[in-house]
């Protein structure tokens, strides 16, 4: 587990503990609560690695309310939320007093494990806009969070001007390109090839609307970490300097051009033992290690053998560069919960050695079931999905609204067969 989160009367949700695993899947009815637990996730994840790489601590409930796009009225004085992992842990809490207010309470813990910093990155539902609004980088949005996903899909998008972006899924295959038109290189171009015939992605399918975005951004995020030099900030240096035990110079020094490590093999190997001291050192590195995807719908406006077909992609980019990345997701369909089960299956096979016997589509998404959390919301509350004994979706599972489904077959099939008496 990487951490737990504890949430008590925030929004639609009355009490709900659990721990964030390296897959979390949330699945429910609308407004039950789903993606309130997953953007306290991503508030939780960010609000940590901030506090660990500068020192500083964030307003939980600022944040939630500016970036993610809480009302005020889903809180009270009531409202609580920690989240505790191995380096710290963050409660969020109502004060009365003088100035009533909510209160982020920050308390650091003694760890042997060092901290690796994390992209937290949140894919909204809303991400399909980005498709379908030309010019979107010149429109103002008061929502942090729309600002954010714009500005990743234009820093991702960016990578395939020379290049094409495939998508090739179950039922729904194109190539992706991104073009600056016009005398001055003032006017974007995005276009995609289906069958050997270009259109404008404006013009495209909503299945291929929803589903570009997403993976572009994923994929670009999860690749980006690898490749990435991160230049650090003011802050994070200054944190750095505070923290460092021993005064070396040379060590020192070398903040300021991390991001400018020469070409050269023997100079980027010295470069990379003498900073693998200091973060050895000061018990974290601020070099991007890994990434935590959060995608809300995943299965927006598409058939359900390419949902199935982008939850085995989505699993496989978790295990492309053997780094840790993690993903949660919020779902209506049970065809992403049921293909996830699928990936979990392939996960037992090849634990049993039956790894040959594996579909073409699972062998590289096969994941244990140890890795993978199923949540079902309502009522306030979650209700794990899965069977204590091997972590798969347990026989009742979701099934209930399947029988509802045919018990309304059964009453009305004679009705319309057989003419009134």
């Amino acid at each position: 587990m990487n951490g737990t989160v504890e949430i008590k009367s925030v929004g639609p949700i009355e009490y709900v503990k659990i721990g964030i695993n390296r897959v979390n899947l949330f699945i429910g009815p609308q407004s039950s609560g789903k993606s309130t637990i997953s953007k306290i996730f991503s508030q939780c994840l960010y609000a940590e690695k901030h506090y660990i790489l500068t020192g500083e601590e964030k307003d939980m409930y600022r944040g939630l309310l500016d970036f993610h796009n809480f009302d005020e009225g889903y809180f009270s004085k009531d409202s609580y939320i920690h989240y505790s992992s191995k380096w710290l842990s963050i409660t969020l809490s109502f004060e009365e007093g003088e100035s009533p207010c909510f209160v982020s309470i920050y308390e650091t813990k003694e760890s042997d494990e060092r901290y690796n910093n994390c992209k937290v990155q949140y894919l909204p539902a809303e991400r399909n806009l980005l498709a379908t609004i030309p010019n979107l980088e010149r429109l103002g949005y008061t929502r942090e969070n729309l600002r954010t996903l714009v500005d990743d899909w234009f820093e991702h998008k960016d990578r395939y001007k020379s290049t094409r972006f495939s998508v090739k899924l179950a039922d729904l295959a194109f190539d992706y390109r991104y073009d600056e038109v016009g005398i001055f290189k003032d006017k974007e171009r995005d276009t995609i090839r289906v069958n050997g015939v270009s259109i404008d992605l404006q013009n495209a399918s909503s299945g291929q609307q929803s589903v570009l975005p997403l993976l572009l951004i994923a994929e670009g995020v999860c690749d980006s970490v690898l490749g990435t030099k991160r230049m650090l900030s003011v802050q994070e240096k200054r944190h750095i300097e505070r923290k460092i035990s021993k005064a070396k110079e040379i060590l020192l020094s070398m903040l300021d051009s991390i991001h400018q490590w020469a070409e050269d093999e023997q100079t980027e190997e010295y470069n990379y033992y003498h900073l693998e001291e200091i973060w050895k050192d000061i018990g974290y590195s601020p070099i991007y290690n890994h990434t935590h995807l959060i995608i809300e719908e995943p299965e927006q406006n598409l058939y359900p053998s390419t949902q199935r077909s982008l939850t085995s992609r989505l699993i496989e980019l978790l295990h492309r560069d053997k780094r840790p990345h993690t993903l949660t997701l919020t779902t209506h369909s049970l065809y992403i919960l049921y293909a996830l089960n699928n990936c979990m299956l392939a996960g037992l096979a090849k634990e049993k050695g039956n790894e040959a016997g594996i579909p073409a589509l699972l062998s590289s998404s096969a994941i244990h079931p140890s890795e993978v959390s199923l949540w079902a919301v309502g009522d306030g509350k979650v209700q794990s999905l899965q069977n204590p004994e091997d972590g798969l979706i347990q026989q009742n599972g979701l099934n209930e609204q399947l029988r509802e489904t045919m018990d309304y077959v059964y009453e009305l099939l004679p009705l319309a067969i057989e003419p009134k008496m």
